[in-house]
């Protein structure tokens, strides 16, 4: 992504939490392909260390382009943080998925 996608992104972002009285912890992203498993790492490093039960996503694509292991990553977030993990996608809308999605666990 270019530096105006990401900040598209960031944008949406940002506006969705609101809308939903969430606050933003953190922003995760890699800046080259071959960072991906650290970042992984550092995302569930991050949200464990900070009492993050709420992941928000652009989309599944910024998981993975193949939808199976999109979603596949999805579940394993949202167990290893044991929390929801949510995409945003326009219109806004949310799927979730994970016990927080379940038991309306805080938010953030």
């Amino acid at each position: 992504m270019d530096e105006a996608a990401v900040h598209r992104v960031l944008t949406e972002l940002v506006a969705f939490a609101a809308l939903r009285e969430l606050a933003v912890a953190c922003v995760q992203f890699e800046q080259r392909p071959g960072a991906r498993l650290g970042i992984w790492a550092e995302l569930i490093s991050c949200c464990r260390s900070e009492g993050i039960v709420n992941v928000l996503v652009p989309s599944a694509e910024h998981f993975h382009h193949d939808r199976v292991i999109a979603e596949f990553m999805r579940e394993e977030l949202a167990a290893k943080i044991e929390g929801c993990v949510s995409y945003v996608s326009k219109p806004v809308t949310v799927r979730a998925v994970g016990p927080a999605a379940a038991e309306g666990r805080r938010e953030q």
